[in-house]
């Protein structure tokens, strides 16, 4: 019953997690945005005794796959600019060597989505985002490493085209209110 791709969804309509039948034997199961999700009480649920456990030995497992990823594509500088319209700190505030790494889709970033103008004093909710790599979007596979003419590429060349993908990971509970930020954005 439980898929490798998506999620089951049972008789009432919610989803269940792609874990949901490893965390039913450990936690009380919630219904939470459409989702059932595992619910820890410590001193009152099952499952208690051994996350205070595993959090004590530095092992803490979080499973995530409630977040809803949004898709923006676009030129890059149409995108960096929405980004900085809803996002605090917006990728183009980040260091230089950082703002690399975050826009050529090497490491994710993560910001505060806020509605757009008014950056913190209205946030919606903390958000991850990460570029499609440069490479994986061109296609070029060894092509990024070669001429035409045979000889290799320097290091800081690309193969990309001027249109870039973004994915941005929301919360289920902020979904709404976020997607209407990036739309008034875009």
């Amino acid at each position: 019953m439980n898929l490798e791709r998506g999620f089951c969804t049972s008789g009432d309509g919610k989803k269940w997690l792609r874990t949901h039948v490893w965390h039913t034997k450990r936690f009380r199961m919630s219904k939470l945005w459409g989702f059932y999700v595992p619910l820890v009480l410590f001193m009152a649920g099952r499952g208690s005794r051994a996350v205070l456990k595993w959090f004590r030995q530095g092992v803490l497992v979080h499973d995530a796959s409630y977040h809803v990823a949004v898709q923006l594509e676009g030129p890059e500088d149409s995108l960096m600019s929405v980004l900085k319209m809803v996002m605090a700190p917006s990728p183009s505030a980040l260091s230089e060597a950082i703002s690399h790494s975050v826009i050529s889709g090497s490491i994710y970033g993560s910001a505060m989505l806020c509605h757009v103008g008014a950056l913190v004093s209205q946030s919606i909710a903390p958000v991850t985002y990460m570029w499609r790599s440069v490479c994986q979007e061109s296609g070029c596979g060894d092509a990024m490493n070669h001429n035409s003419d045979g000889g290799n590429r320097s290091e800081g060349s690309w193969c990309c085209s001027s249109s870039r993908q973004i994915w941005v990971w929301i919360h289920v509970s902020a979904v709404s209110e976020g997607l209407d930020a990036l739309k008034l954005a875009c």
